[in-house]
């Protein structure tokens, strides 16, 4: 019984202090910080995305796949309009997102919802993750080996063709 006393105790005391911190100290209390809807800051990462690839890379007609493509938003694809499946994620500090169960996500996903002969089923699937923040080293990209060898074996060969001469930023 003596037990049960004490523990009743404890909870009236904790009941009993005030709710205003303000009393508590001369400080002013700090203001808290505003919540960020993750839904909406997925928007906005989509949105800067589908402007990059627009205004940097020359896909004049990329567009989020929210605002052009209802069957593409279902295949977790997030930009539509450029010969990429792009998923892009912002966030995720504590649980970042596992690129082999996405790109098997979207690969199931598009078979079951195109054709076999589509070329949507040729192109690379590549994972665009920024974490909070603006360092570089927050802004990450990921890729299937096997997708992304052929698009680095055309880079360099690209980079060094003698008719691409002062086309690439080759230190030669």
């Amino acid at each position: 019984m003596g037990i049960r006393a004490d523990s009743t105790k404890k909870r009236n005391m904790k009941r009993a202090r005030p709710k205003n911190k303000e009393c508590l100290s001369d400080e002013s209390p700090t203001p808290r910080k505003k919540r960020i809807n993750s839904k909406d800051k997925g928007d906005r990462y989509e949105q800067w995305l589908a402007k990059f690839w627009k205004e940097q890379l020359g896909y004049p007609f990329c567009k989020t796949s929210r605002n052009a493509s209802k069957m593409l938003d279902d295949c977790k694809i997030d930009l539509s309009g450029i010969p990429y499946n792009v998923q892009a994620k912002s966030g995720y500090w504590k649980y970042r997102p596992k690129p082999d169960v996405i790109f098997k996500s979207m690969k199931a996903l598009i078979e079951s919802n195109y054709d076999a002969m589509d070329q949507i089923h040729s192109w690379p699937r590549i994972l665009f993750h920024k974490l909070d923040g603006h360092q570089p080293e927050h802004h990450l990209v990921t890729m299937m080996f096997d997708e992304w060898l052929p698009m680095f074996k055309a880079y360099e060969q690209s980079k060094f063709n003698p008719e691409n001469k002062g086309d690439t930023d080759s230190n030669s």
